[in-house]
């Protein structure tokens, strides 16, 4: 692949950026709620917010996904034969 085509592949995947959200979560809320007061729940609020961040992780990994052209054309093919086998389960390069 050249290097012009590796670039243009990065620059259509913008949807990548989706799991940076865990990490941005977790830092930007660090100057503002520091604290043990408030409390929600019964938590500090600090601690809630890193619950929720961590819960929202997998949501920012499948909007990544859902959203990413490699892994919609992937998901277009179908499956990958397992290793050895051709189509239909024919096997195909000899005995292991």
């Amino acid at each position: 692949m050249s290097r012009n085509a590796s670039r243009s592949l990065l620059r259509n995947r913008k949807s990548l950026w989706w799991p940076a959200g865990t990490p941005l979560a977790y830092l930007g809320v660090l100057p503002f709620a520091n604290r043990v007061h408030p409390t929600l729940l019964g938590i500090p609020f600090l601690a809630l917010w890193l619950l929720v961040a961590t819960l929202l992780t997998p949501l920012f990994v499948w909007l990544a996904a859902r959203r990413d052209p490699v892994w919609l054309a992937a998901r277009d093919r179908g499956p990958v034969p397992a290793d050895g086998e051709g189509p239909a389960g024919t096997a195909e390069g000899g005995v292991r």
